[in-house]
């Protein structure tokens, strides 16, 4: 299969753009196999095939052997298939493993059937499932209040090492994190003690900000690491607002993975933990008729701002995209804003969001829709309990300013629903440039303008005439 997809002989399939070529997937007595549904790719299959039996002795058994297809793939083309290699064509999504072979665009579906099968055995759990060691253990958290209290704080002073050790720092103000003995650096990565003789004056991270200002000292931080850590340490996002440092918990993997031994304390607190985490993933968006493949305007006096964001992975750059519109889909203004030290793609659609909300208070905005195609980040900020992600500092500041609004709600749409938005941000990327424009967007983004415009200007008139008839 490697050698027929480098010699171009088959294709193969791609989770999205930019992955690796899939050719197959080997498992203990079962090979799932991808190739194109043509003549020439069924063919390609079977001489693989055909020369496997004769190199290794074990025959393919086709009988069991099934065939699935993508929706696009005509009727001729499956039963050429069908026919040449002489397996069955099934459209039912047969399970593998727990879990079905063709997945689609209903994952929330598929894997919910997962999460609720391991909630409920989590919620079976009882007792006998642990030793002698861990049932003595276990049987201290039903004692009384007081003295659970008492227990619990003598376990987490104990435990305080453990803990202190898959301890992940979220910069806040940055005066509790250590830059030289804690892990605050992306990829957990922790910095060389003995480092810190090149600059004795550096002890806590906020000791690399500028004075009085929340943004890093870019010379300082290039000067005293290297060029990678560096470029890590200027990625970190900073909250406008004070906040302090807090710390992320990694110790779950080794907790599950590792088989760690832990006492009955700590096993009966992750589960806690995780059953609220398994809680959380319940909360969903609120249902919205804007699900929709194509813009609508807001209602009344309220001004809708769309953003969204494009991201250089290459050069940690990316370029918000952001527009104004009323009602009537009449554009306010369109602005682009270059950012630099962008760690990810979710990081750029955050800090967009925020520049959504800067924008509205720079021209004095009162009532506000916020809209864009970011799911998660617009989740977090419709949510009322405190982000502790890598975005933390641009969800909190994003809802501090939101407050100063009269009226703000954050909305989500379709990225075909958002396609003004998204031009903006592209174009924005490739010219490198900060714009401003004024009742108007990028001449090449006019055309998306103009058809959301006739399209609200046609609803409107199709709602007045509606009206007109009931009287």
């Amino acid at each position: 299969m490697r050698l027929a997809c480098e010699g171009n002989k088959i294709s193969g399939a791609k989770v999205c753009r930019g992955s690796p070529t899939i050719t197959h997937l080997m498992f203990a007595d079962d090979c799932i196999m991808f190739g194109e549904a043509s003549n020439r790719g069924v063919n390609v299959f079977k001489d693989i095939l055909t020369e496997y039996e004769a190199c290794s002795g074990q025959c393919v058994n086709f009988e069991k052997s099934t065939v699935f297809f993508s929706s696009n793939v005509n009727e001729q083309d499956r039963n050429l298939v069908v026919q040449v290699l002489g397996v069955r064509c099934s459209n039912d999504p047969e399970k593998y493993l727990g879990l079905p072979n063709m997945v689609g665009c209903k994952r929330k579906w598929v894997f919910q059937e997962l999460k609720d099968g391991l909630k409920q055995r989590i919620n079976n759990w009882s007792i006998r499932h642990f030793t002698r060691r861990f049932r003595k253990y276990y049987e201290l958290i039903l004692v009384e209040q007081k003295q659970w209290q008492e227990m619990n704080a003598l376990i987490l002073w104990a435990a305080k090492g453990l803990i202190l050790q898959g301890m992940d720092w979220r910069i806040g103000d940055g005066k509790n994190v250590s830059i030289w003995n804690d892990k605050w650096i992306p990829g957990n990565e922790m910095l060389n003690s003995q480092n810190s003789d090149i600059n004795s004056n550096l002890e806590k991270v906020a000791d690399l900000f500028e004075s009085n200002i929340r943004r890093w000292n870019e010379d300082l931080v290039c000067n005293t690491f290297t060029a990678r850590v560096s470029e890590k340490i200027l990625c970190i996002p900073l909250s406008r607002n004070l906040h302090e440092d807090f710390g992320i918990w990694t110790f779950r993997n080794k907790l599950i993975h590792e088989n760690e031994i832990k006492t009955g304390t700590q096993i009966a607190e992750f589960v806690s933990n995780y059953l609220r985490e398994l809680d959380r993933t319940k909360q969903i968006l609120p249902d919205r008729s804007a699900y929709t493949n194509r813009w609508e305007a807001p209602a009344g006096m309220c001004w809708r701002i769309n953003f969204d964001a494009a991201f250089n992975r290459q050069r940690n750059e990316s370029c918000s995209g952001l527009v104004i519109r009323n009602g009537r889909a009449e554009v306010l203004c369109s602005k682009t804003i270059i950012n630099k030290n962008i760690p990810t793609a979710f990081a750029a659609e955050a800090l967009g969001c925020y520049q959504a909300i800067d924008l509205g208070l720079q021209l004095g905005l009162r009532d506000v829709e916020i809209e864009g195609d970011a799911r998660t980040v617009i989740k977090k900020l419709q949510g009322k309990e405190e982000d502790r992600s890598k975005i933390a500092a641009y969800i909190k500041d994003s809802k501090e300013m939101a407050l100063q609004f009269r009226f703000c709600v954050f909305l989500f749409l379709n990225r075909e629903a958002n396609e003004v938005a998204h031009e903006i941000a592209s174009e924005g990327l490739k010219k490198k440039e900060n714009t401003y424009l004024s009742k108007r967007v990028p001449t090449d983004v006019e055309p998306a303008v103009m058809a959301d415009r006739r399209r609200t200007e046609n609803e409107q008139e199709q709602r007045r005439r509606s009206c007109y008839r009931r009287r």
